[in-house]
């Protein structure tokens, strides 16, 4: 059986402790030496693969465990009743903190440590329609458009009123080009809310694919009224030692709602001057562009 070396030494006479990991590349060995190297590598790789095995097989069960007792209390918490969680500010600490966690995540693009953590709050709180609504925001960004009508779906049925959700599931019929079922939703955010200037921004573009011009002029018009009216100060999301938990946190709660109620005003520019140029007003239109262009519009900052 060979045995395992200690020890390996480039061609340079410097020495490298195998036990330890550490070894340079392989342009950096002789040809003398790229057997003994090789045969380092491989059994440092071998205890790696052994090492995340066990790791595994210790902790994928003890997740399975958290998540069902999660889930047991949250099913028969508050006297065998089910609550329904639609306040966030009404969450537990550590289920507020899987929820900001996700929102974190998902509002720096790593939606595969997003989904986990607002699966986390799913599981210990199954009628938090918050989480759903997070949940489908998720599977949006991943384009995986159904899955996220099911989240939405379910948000709605546990919150019927939440103009977020009918907002972020009318974008959703918006992406999937069912117009009718998007319109639908945006018109109940409106009469929910009368000043979510996103609800008027979206229904706009849904009349422009309809060719609904003007009736696309006075809803983008409406965005930008709000919009601009009513700004919302965008906090910083990056985590910091400066920052405390519940600070932290906090931004990200404000960073959300942000990302749900307003928009990019040079887009809402930019597309009320493409439908005034279809309407034939090009001099309006070419200054809603120009406006849009020099607040910094690009196609990647609309989306």
């Amino acid at each position: 059986m060979t045995k395992k070396p200690d020890f390996i030494v480039d061609k340079n006479g410097v020495v490298y402790d195998v036990r330890d990991k550490y070894y340079p590349k392989t342009d950096n060995f002789n040809s003398g030496n790229n057997k003994q190297r090789n045969v380092a590598v491989n059994n440092v790789k071998a205890t790696d693969k052994k090492e995340t095995e066990i790791i595994a097989a210790i902790l994928i069960p003890i997740f399975v465990i958290i998540a069902l007792i999660g889930s047991l209390l949250g099913i028969f918490g508050n006297n065998g009743k089910t609550a329904k969680t639609n306040n966030i500010n009404l969450m537990p600490e550590d289920e507020y903190y899987n929820y900001s966690r996700a929102c974190h995540l998902f509002l720096q693009g790593d939606y595969l440590m997003a989904h986990f953590y607002i699966n986390m709050v799913i599981s210990s709180s199954p009628n938090n329609s918050q989480a759903y609504n997070i949940s489908g925001l998720i599977y949006f960004k991943e384009n995986k458009y159904e899955k996220a009508l099911v989240e939405f779906n379910k948000g709605l049925e546990l919150a019927p009123n939440s103009p977020d959700i009918f907002n972020n599931r009318g974008i959703t019929y918006y992406a999937m080009e069912k117009y009718d079922e998007s319109l639908l939703d945006f018109n109940e955010v409106i009469l929910i809310n009368g000043n979510n200037a996103k609800a008027f921004y979206n229904r706009g573009l849904v009349y422009v694919a309809k060719e609904m011009y003007n009736e696309a002029i006075i809803d983008l018009s409406k965005a930008i009224e709000i919009s601009s009216s009513n700004p919302i100060n965008v906090l910083q999301q990056t985590m910091t030692i400066k920052k405390s938990t519940a600070q932290l946190f906090g931004d990200i709660r404000k960073e959300m709602e942000f990302y749900q109620t307003d928009i990019n005003i040079a887009a809402a520019y930019y597309q009320r001057g493409l439908v005034l140029l279809i309407l034939g007003n090009e001099e309006k239109g070419n200054a809603d562009i120009n406006k849009a262009l020099t607040m910094g519009y690009t196609i990647e900052s609309s989306e």
